[in-house]
């Protein structure tokens, strides 16, 4: 998987601190793949126990970072990050479409 380490291309301190974590999880899958028992799963076990352990991490990392341990306030993270995950679908897809483009005018 290609890592995007272009900073330039963030407009904004947000989209920086995005992007190095974006490229952290990239990490975590190329270190994943060092592992003989992830190796060992088939691709789609592999999608789905990466998947699963990232979000895990995301979910407990963000419930623990609040103060507020009520029951609305975990209810508002995993709003959130229900609203991310559209999000991060419609990000890809664009650059996706992007990538695809520029190839497309390349060849030309």
């Amino acid at each position: 998987m290609k890592q995007d380490n272009d900073l330039a291309n963030c407009a904004e301190e947000f989209d920086i601190a995005a992007n190095q974590f974006r490229n952290g999880v990239f990490k975590l899958l190329d270190e994943a793949q060092t592992i003989t028992v992830f190796r060992e799963l088939t691709p789609a076990q592999q999608i789905e126990s990466f998947v699963a352990g990232i979000l895990a991490g995301v979910v407990a990392t963000c419930f623990g970072c609040t103060t507020d341990k009520s029951p609305g306030s975990r209810e508002h993270i995993m709003e959130y990050l229900d609203e991310c995950l559209e999000s991060a679908r419609g990000v890809v897809e664009d650059a996706e479409i992007e990538i695809a483009e520029r190839k497309k005018s390349e060849t030309k």
